[in-house]
């Protein structure tokens, strides 16, 4: 992730300090487990990172496995999501 820009970006679009740091944080613990977000888009747009971190509380609930390693409190939150949509919408 081009993270000086991705940054710019997300203060462009109104978040308040504190929620880019956020967002930022989420992205960079997304690449940490799935590798760069740049890399995913030029893929697939980031389908594929979208899809596995698309577990929910349904999910957990139905009894199906979490495909994510990123986990917290049993699930993929939609705040680790919008990190990732917000990198794409970005480019």
């Amino acid at each position: 992730m081009q993270e000086p820009a991705f940054k710019k970006w997300l203060s462009e679009q109104g978040l308040v300090p504190s929620n880019v740091a956020t967002r930022l944080s989420d992205a960079r613990r997304v690449e940490t487990h799935y590798g760069d977000l740049d890399t995913g888009f030029v893929q697939d747009r980031l389908d594929n990172i979208l899809a596995i971190l698309s577990y929910s509380t349904t999910d957990r609930a139905a009894g199906r496995p979490n495909p994510s390693v990123i986990v917290i409190d049993g699930v993929c939150t939609a705040v680790t999501n919008q990190a990732i949509g917000s990198s794409a919408e970005c480019r």
